[in-house]
């Protein structure tokens, strides 16, 4: 069984009137499938596939923007570095969300029929796989975060000890020691 698609072998279902045999894959939103789709594709099922497709275009629109900020300069501002470790987040979230729903009620035994053949196969790994991804990517973006604001932060700390000491000698100050507004200069005495 996969997300959008159902592989059997000479299966009859026992709520199917006509007894056929289904042989092949099928898509689960196919004509052959309606008799029993409400059992195929249960509740908790149509969130796992809701979640895992809300993952898979968050991935998508992560990596079409990021090949697009490779030929621009959008990828040394911070500001977009943080919109890709919120969508990266996201991504995390829903992998994470949809591996535990379907990791829990995979087993479940009214689900499918010989539970002895039922158990978590590649494609479940792989997606665990890509959610470490994922959360790697999240966290690697927050550190180039924090790299990129490095020097805005300097620059603002060295404004604020500037605006609260005025008289810096970096701003002329040793000017005005000698031409303050009460003191004559000494070619005016």
């Amino acid at each position: 069984i996969g997300l959008w698609e159902l592989c059997l072998y000479k299966y009859r279902h026992y709520k199917d009137d006509l007894q056929i045999p289904y042989t092949g894959c099928f898509w689960f939103w196919t004509n052959e499938m309606y008799r029993f789709r409400d059992w195929i594709i249960p509740p908790w099922f149509k969130w796992v596939q809701a979640f895992a497709t809300l993952a898979f275009i968050f991935t998508i629109a992560t990596i079409s923007s990021l090949a697009v900020a490779v030929f621009s300069a959008f990828r040394w501002q911070w500001r977009y570095q943080l919109i890709w470790c919120i969508m990266s987040f996201v991504i995390v979230a829903c992998e994470l969300v949809a591996l535990c729903i379907y990791g829990v009620y995979s087993q479940d035994r009214l689900w499918m029929p010989r539970p002895e053949f039922n158990y978590l196969s590649y494609s479940y790994w792989i997606e665990a796989g890509a959610l470490v991804l994922a959360l790697t990517a999240c966290l690697l973006f927050g550190a180039e975060i924090q790299f990129l604001r490095e020097p805005f932060e300097t620059y603002i700390d060295e404004k604020h000890y500037h605006d609260q000491f005025p008289y810096s000698p970096s701003n002329g100050s040793h000017l005005q020691l000698t031409q303050s507004r009460n003191r004559f200069s000494q070619y005016e005495v």
